[in-house]
């Protein structure tokens, strides 16, 4: 989950990393499966709103747990707190980190991620951070007919 473990060039670093070490081992490469919010949306601008009130929803949620007085306390190098601070910074981040866009925008992102890291396996977030059920719906069905076609 490259939106969640770290920025693209340390995760495909791991990547290169891992695949570098099954060769070594002599094990074959195992497949890889990666995980993209996907938000797509005949208008750009609603699929960036959108999707950044969705992921703001969900990231907000999974980041509850920590208090802010123990935020407050921890160290600047504390690695747990890059790490929140990493998924507090998503929405923000939401055209770097995910697939966002038009059907034509998604596929030219999905494009450059397989560019990226070679992927093997991809599943994609629609429905986190408590969306409009028939909204999500509207957006699977174009990706559907217009985005996935581009990727037998």
């Amino acid at each position: 989950m490259p939106w969640l473990t770290g920025p693209h060039p340390k995760v495909r670093q791991r990547i290169e990393r891992y695949r570098s070490l099954l060769s070594e081992h002599g094990h074959g490469q195992k497949r890889m499966t990666f995980i993209f919010w996907l938000l797509v949306d005949p208008d750009h601008n609603v699929a960036v709103r959108e999707g950044r009130e969705a992921v703001r929803a969900y990231t907000d949620l999974f980041t509850s747990f920590v208090p802010p007085e123990l935020m407050n306390r921890m160290k600047d190098d504390d690695p747990f707190k890059a790490f929140l601070q990493f998924i507090r910074a998503m929405p923000d981040q939401l055209e770097e980190r995910a697939v966002v866009g038009t059907p034509a925008e998604c596929r030219r992102r999905l494009a450059e991620l397989n560019d990226e890291f070679g992927l093997d396996q991809v599943a994609f977030y629609f429905h986190a951070g408590g969306q409009d059920i028939p909204r999500v719906r509207r957006r699977l069905e174009l990706f559907a007919k217009e985005v996935m076609p581009e990727f037998k």
